[in-house]
C-alpha cells in the first residue's frame, strides 16, 4: 500500500520552473508535504514571489473596476487631459508597486514577530524559514487574484470589486462602514492562508500546531485591529469618496 501512495505521490522534479509549480500545486494537494520540503530547503525568493504576483493580479483586477466607475469617468472629464493621461496610466504602477512594497513589509514584520516569539515556545528555526513558509501559504491570496481577474473579463459592466468574504452579506448600508470593514477582514482566501500558516509554522519551528494558531491567529486580530482603527482615522474621506453613494444618487 506504501508502495502505491509513493506512486502517486507528486515528485518535485525535472525543469526549475515546472518544479515550482509542483510545489505551488502541492499548497492545494499536500501542503505538509510541501511544508516539510521547505523545512530542508528554505526558499526565500520563490516564497516571496507567490505573494507579489498575487498582489500584482489583484492590483490589476481592481484597477481595471475602478476604470469602470462612473466617479472615475467623471473626475476624469473635469480633469485637463495631461492630468487624466498620468492618473489613467500612473496611478495603477504606482499603486501595485505601492501595495507590494507593503505586503512585503508585512510579511517581513510578520515573519520577524514570528522568529522571535517562537523560542519562548520551544520553537527552534531561522527567519528565512519562517518567510518561506508565509510566502508559500499566500497560495490562496495568488488564487484570488486569478479568479479576480476572471471575474472582471467575465463581469465587463461590473464595478464592484470581487469579494470572498462576509462583506457580501453585512454590507455597509446593514452594518456601516467599521462594521462591514470587519466582515470583510472574514474572508475565505484569508482564512485559508491562515490555515497554511500555521501548518508550516508548525513543522518548521517544530512545535504543536496549537502553538503555531496562538501566534498566527494573534497577529491575524491584531492586523484587524489596526486595519480597523485606520479606518476609523480616515472613515470621513472613504464615505466621501464611497462608490456606492453614486448608486444612492442614482435611484
Amino acid at each position: 500500500m506504501n508502495e502505491i501512495q509513493q506512486e502517486f505521490k507528486p515528485k518535485v522534479s525535472g525543469n526549475g520552473f515546472i518544479r515550482y509549480l509542483v510545489s505551488i500545486g502541492n499548497m492545494l494537494t499536500s501542503p505538509k508535504e510541501e511544508f516539510r520540503r521547505v523545512d530542508e530547503h528554505p526558499r526565500v525568493f520563490q516564497s516571496i514571489l507567490i505573494p507579489v504576483v498575487g498582489t500584482l493580479l489583484v492590483s490589476v483586477a481592481n484597477v481595471i473596476v475602478g476604470f469602470r466607475s462612473p466617479q472615475f469617468e467623471e473626475a476624469m472629464q473635469k480633469m485637463p487631459e495631461t492630468m487624466s493621461t498620468v492618473m489613467k496610466y500612473g496611478a495603477p504602477i504606482i499603486g501595485a508597486i505601492f501595495g507590494i512594497i507593503i505586503m512585503l513589509m508585512i510579511l517581513l514584520i510578520k515573519a520577524g514577530i514570528i522568529h522571535v516569539i517562537a523560542p519562548f515556545l520551544n520553537g527552534k528555526s531561522t527567519f528565512k524559514h519562517a518567510v518561506s513558509v508565509l510566502g508559500y501559504a499566500s497560495t490562496p491570496g495568488l488564487i484570488f487574484g486569478l479568479l479576480s481577474l476572471v471575474y472582471v473579463f467575465l463581469n465587463p459592466n461590473e464595478y464592484i470589486p470581487f469579494n470572498a468574504s462576509l462583506g457580501l452579506v453585512f454590507t455597509k448600508e446593514k452594518v456601516g462602514l467599521l462594521g462591514y470593514t470587519f466582515w470583510n477582514y472574514i474572508d475565505l482566501f484569508t482564512l485559508w492562508s491562515l490555515w497554511l500558516s500555521i501548518i508550516g509554522i508548525a513543522i518548521v519551528y517544530k512545535f504543536s500546531w496549537k502553538k503555531a494558531a496562538v501566534i498566527l491567529l494573534s497577529l491575524y486580530l491584531i492586523g484587524i485591529g489596526l486595519g480597523l482603527g485606520i479606518t476609523k482615522v480616515f472613515q470621513p474621506l472613504i464615505e466621501k469618496s464611497n462608490p456606492m453613494q453614486v448608486e444612492d444618487d442614482t435611484e
